[in-house]
């Protein structure tokens, strides 16, 4: 036992123990050869055997639960990769950050407006693109794998939510600098470099995100956020806003 020496108090047990439980049946076996009273000696034996064991026992007793090596679950996203344009969607209907500007809109204004509540997501996206706390990854058409878009992309381009008969809003890259969009979704830019740039990520067929990494950035319930929110829509309640709306915000 004299690998599990320690200096704190229950090491120091365990050893002694272990030292004990080692001795005891050794005087036993001795008094048993001595031709002493051999039942002395056996149950010297006898009760050395558990002494001896105890240590580990007590360490397998003191066990912990072994450690998961399964993620955690998802809030709102699904797979550990998500299109750009979806979690934008989903962190509006179902992060915490999404419902707390909706009531807040929704106290002021006394109606629901979820296009604006969209674009303001994207310029909250966007400013997450640019500072480096999120990744997008692209995919370029015929290819398989993603490759990291990099960070000085997104100074040139921003995210625009449209409305779209399929998927209910669908994102698309517009240049800074002013651009004007055309009912049928094209979009004309005046800076010709941010224009250039755009070009360039709108090859990509895919643009991804990592679900989880998009999640801690705006996660589907926080405590502080929540209670905001629960206030904005007392707020919206008493102005007499739309009942079905602050039912909805109100859900967790």
């Amino acid at each position: 036992m004299a690998d599990e020496a320690s200096d704190t108090i229950g090491g120091g047990l365990r050893n002694w123990l272990g030292a004990l439980g080692f001795i005891v049946p050794l005087i036993g076996a001795e008094i048993i050869r001595e031709g002493d009273p051999k039942w002395i000696g056996a149950i010297l034996i006898v009760a050395g055997l558990p002494i001896y064991w105890s240590p580990a026992i007590w360490k397998w007793l003191r066990r912990g639960k072994p450690a998961t090596t399964d993620p955690a679950p998802l809030g709102y996203l699904h797979g550990e990769d998500s299109e750009l344009g979806s979690a934008i969607m989903y962190m509006v209907w179902c992060s915490a950050w999404g419902k707390w500007f909706a009531a807040q809109h929704l106290a002021a204004s006394h109606s629901a407006n979820e296009g604006y509540v969209m674009q303001i997501a994207t310029h909250v996206v966007l400013n997450a693109l640019t500072d480096g706390q999120l990744e997008v990854r692209g995919r370029r058409p015929a290819q398989l794998n993603y490759e990291p878009i990099p960070q000085p992309h997104w100074r040139s381009t921003a995210l625009h939510m449209i409305k779209d008969d399929r998927m209910f809003w669908k994102m698309i890259l517009i240049p800074r600098g002013g651009a004007d969009i055309q009912p049928d979704g094209v979009v004309i830019g005046r800076d010709q470099r941010a224009v250039q740039r755009t070009d360039q990520l709108a090859t990509y067929d895919s643009l991804i995100v990592s679900a989880r990494q998009f999640e801690k950035l705006w996660p589907q319930k926080d405590r502080k956020t929540d209670a905001a929110r629960k206030r904005f829509l007392k707020t919206a309640r008493k102005a007499g806003a739309n009942s079905a709306e602050i039912e909805k915000l109100s859900r967790n």
